[in-house]
């Protein structure tokens, strides 16, 4: 079973927010090529 570490870097990420405090997502400095910023739509 094969894996992508940057979705589980974000999960988590996401899992140890306190619950009710949500934050954008932002990747650590040296980590931000393996996550893209969005597309203006």
């Amino acid at each position: 079973m094969g894996h992508n570490a940057a979705a589980l870097w974000v999960i988590a990420n996401r899992l140890a927010q306190p619950e009710g405090s949500w934050q954008r997502f932002r990747a650590p400095f040296l980590a931000r090529h393996l996550f893209p910023e969005r597309a203006a739509a």
